[in-house]
């Protein structure tokens, strides 16, 4: 895009869709209840923080996406 082109572009503000994430780890893995207990403890202890919502905050930003 040129620049005048490049300053004609806006970014949507409704949401289109929300899309989940998923964690998957094979059942058969050897350890595979482990990396499920350490995910969900990571997980936790980035809500408990408040730093998972920093990261998204930043990730919208970033995107220039509405909160």
């Amino acid at each position: 895009f040129t620049v005048s082109e490049r300053s004609e572009i806006r970014a949507q503000q409704q949401t289109i869709s929300v899309v989940p994430v998923y964690l998957v780890i094979r059942k058969n893995l050897p350890h595979a209840r482990e990396l499920q207990r350490r995910f969900d403890q990571g997980y936790q202890q980035l809500v408990d923080s408040g730093q998972l919502d920093k990261l998204i905050a930043a990730h919208q930003a970033e995107l220039h996406i509405p909160h």
